[in-house]
């Protein structure tokens, strides 16, 4: 029974990230958006969690994958936390990723730490989402962006 809940958990994760992905592609079409249309690149891990719980980090990069050079991540969890499985949702732009755990973080809270390394200074915007939680932050390209967010910790998972 609980394989199906991380089975449903991932897949209305999957779905979120699907619905942004939409929103997005349908803003930049949008007339006037200028705020959508300064992010030119975007990519989103969903982590899987082995409580159950699945962080998802979002970030959209104002800059053509061409002068991405890599995108690295660094999810703080709870120290009996450990990772099942991660997919990266680049949206086609072949990016470089990758993620380290460390489980030095609190149950029910997680922090994101995202380095973006570009060919020059970018726009980065990064939101992190868990259990229908979320929190962001925005910086440049070259300097770790840290999110945290608070999920109400069930201790039954």
């Amino acid at each position: 029974m609980q394989h199906w809940v991380l089975s449903s958990r991932f897949f209305r994760a999957f779905a979120l990230v699907f619905l942004l992905g939409v929103a997005n592609y349908f803003a930049l079409l949008s007339p006037g958006s200028l705020h959508a249309a300064a992010f030119g690149c975007r990519t989103d891990p969903i982590v899987t969690l082995s409580n159950g719980d699945v962080v998802i980090i979002a970030v959209d990069i104002a800059a053509d994958a061409s002068q991405i050079t890599g995108v690295s991540y660094k999810l703080h969890v709870a120290p009996d936390v450990t990772v099942l499985n991660t997919v990266y949702l680049n949206f086609g732009s072949g990016l470089a990723e990758s993620l380290t755990v460390v489980q030095d973080g609190k149950l029910g809270e997680y922090q994101s730490d995202t380095l973006v390394t570009a060919a020059e200074s970018v726009a980065v915007n990064v939101r992190t989402l868990s259990q229908g939680s979320t929190n962001s932050a925005v910086g440049t390209g070259g300097q770790t962006i840290t999110v945290k967010v608070a999920t109400k910790a069930n201790p039954s998972k």
